[in-house]
């Protein structure tokens, strides 16, 4: 049996940063930005990446499990 059988190819990330859990694209931030323009920008990319791993994550986790119900309307908007 594989060593990696048990693992799955996309890891949960729940919880993580999803800014800071990503070195390279900061560094590909540094390379295209001004340095005074990432300085600015990146406080804001970490807060962004938390909320991404974080709460935003478990709203979708919420939305997977309710899916949206189609309510079918007649074209004058009475409910048939």
């Amino acid at each position: 049996m594989p060593e990696h059988a048990g693992e799955h190819p996309v890891p949960d990330r729940h919880g993580d940063n999803l800014y800071t859990t990503d070195p390279l694209f900061g560094r590909l931030l540094k390379l295209y930005l001004p340095g005074p323009l990432f300085a600015h920008l990146e406080p804001h990319l970490e807060r962004m990446g938390e909320l991404a791993g974080g709460v935003l994550d478990q709203l979708a986790l919420i939305a997977d499990k309710n899916p949206p119900a189609l309510e079918h309307r007649a074209r004058t908007g009475i409910d048939q």
